[in-house]
Parts: C-alpha cells; sequence; structure tokens
C-alpha cells in the first residue's frame, strides 16, 4: 500500500478558506501530482481518495493515467479540529489542553473523532482483497493512520492525543510524498518517503 500526502495546496501557499473542503491545489501542486503519477510504474488494482477538494485533484493525474483503475471516496479528510480563523493561541491550547473529546467548533472534530475515523479506516483496509492500493489523503489523518498501525490501538484519553501529537510532529510528511506501507503477518513496515518535488515539471 502507498499512503500519499496530496500535493501543494493553495493553504500550503499560506492563503486561508473559509471551506477547508474546497481548497485546490497550487500550480507546483498540480506538477507535483502529474510527476506522482509518473512514478508508478504499473497500475494499482485501488485508488482511494479524500473526498476533499486537494486529494481528488492529487489523485487525478493517476487515474488519468491508469483509467481502468478502480477509485473509491472514502471518509480519509483531514483532522479538522479548529475553525480556520482561530489564532494561533487558540491552537497552541487545544494541544496544552489535550481533551481528546474537546471540539472547537460546529464543523470541526474531537481526537476521539479522529481515531474512529482511523480504526474504521484499517478496518476497511484489512477486508480490501485488492493487493496493491494507493490512498490519497491529509497530513494529520495520515499521521494518525500510520500511529495507530505502529503502535495499536487504544482508547483516546489525553496521553494517547499527546503521542499522536509528538510523533505527527516528528513525522514532518511533505506534500505528494508517498510512503510505502505493508505486511508481513501481524507486524506492520513503514518505509521512507518518496518525494517528487525535483521531479515535478
Amino acid at each position: 500500500m502507498l499512503l500519499v500526502r496530496h500535493a501543494e495546496s493553495e493553504a500550503n501557499a499560506g492563503r486561508v478558506f473559509a471551506d477547508v473542503a474546497a481548497i485546490p491545489i497550487t500550480d507546483r501542486g498540480h506538477r507535483q501530482a502529474r510527476a506522482l503519477a509518473r512514478h508508478l510504474d504499473a497500475a494499482p488494482e485501488l485508488v482511494v481518495a479524500s473526498p476533499m477538494v486537494r486529494a481528488q485533484q492529487t489523485a487525478a493525474p493517476l487515474l488519468a493515467r491508469f483509467p481502468g483503475v478502480r477509485c473509491e471516496s472514502w471518509p480519509v479528510e483531514e483532522f479538522v479540529y479548529r475553525p480556520p480563523a482561530a489564532s494561533e493561541e487558540d491552537f497552541a491550547a487545544y494541544w496544552t489542553d489535550a481533551d481528546p473529546r474537546a471540539r472547537t467548533g460546529p464543523q470541526t472534530e474531537s481526537f476521539a473523532d479522529l481515531l474512529e475515523r482511523v480504526h474504521a479506516t484499517a478496518d476497511r483496509l484489512a477486508r480490501e482483497t485488492a493487493r496493491t492500493i494507493v490512498l490519497v489523503s491529509h497530513r494529520k489523518f495520515l499521521a494518525a493512520l500510520v500511529f495507530v498501525l505502529i503502535a495499536g490501538r487504544g482508547r483516546p484519553g489525553r496521553r494517547r492525543m499527546q503521542r499522536y501529537r509528538s510523533f505527527d510532529q516528528g513525522l514532518r510528511w511533505p506534500n505528494a510524498a508517498l510512503m510505502p506501507t505493508w505486511w508481513e503477518g501481524d507486524r506492520v513496515f513503514v518505509g521512507p518517503f518518496q518525494r517528487f518535488d525535483r521531479d515535478a515539471e
């Protein structure tokens, strides 16, 4: 399985959007997405993409290159834990408080909500019969998925939330980078990032 963070978005480039689901990728992001598609030597059996625009746009060149591939949209969208207009103080306070069930606005979710989606995704991947999967998602969601695959499941407590935060900060997943992930029995292995900044047109 290849876990892919979406290509550079307008928000990554510094623009603020009220609708986080509608954020598009930049011109550089489109080049990254095309470079990512060129990197794959053979068609995957399944492409999974978040419903958010930036993930769909990242997957588009891959689907254009392999038009017969099965493509599905799963609820692997980004972890939105604070409103777009939240201050840096609000941002810091959220992680300092580390309340796994706190929601900071009507269109946000809690850390417990995130883990529920991650667990459901891990279960769905375990049931999937496709041998080669490309999953296009977002940094915080992907970090949570890898965190759960490596560290195992646990209740969404304060300590687990803090451990996830440290893991996410240390991972530093670049835009359009893919991480190979595979299983050998019950053990999960993750490979190093593969980046496409230099291969972009």
